[in-house]
């Protein structure tokens, strides 16, 4: 996707993965532009995030029965070994 003279851009993915992002600027003085990039990281998303107390909250019911109770719990289960 290339967007030319846009003050601000925003984009969304749908595939988790990484992707480069490069911006680009030109200018008299910068005939030959100059560039910047990062690497955005995109995850996917949980599969249930939901507090077996709100049943009513919880977007996956299925995942009820073993759904984290506490922020540290959600934590270690969507990032196994990334505390």
């Amino acid at each position: 996707m290339v967007l030319s003279n846009r003050p601000y851009v925003s984009h969304a993915w749908n595939l988790a993965g990484d992707y480069v992002v490069e911006l680009r600027a030109y200018n008299e003085s910068y005939p030959d532009g100059v560039a910047a990039s990062v690497t955005v990281n995109v995850v996917p998303l949980p599969d249930a995030l939901c507090r077996a107390e709100q049943l009513h909250s919880c977007a996956t019911l299925q995942f009820l029965a073993t759904a984290a109770t506490n922020i540290q719990d959600a934590v270690d289960r969507a990032s196994p070994g990334a505390h």
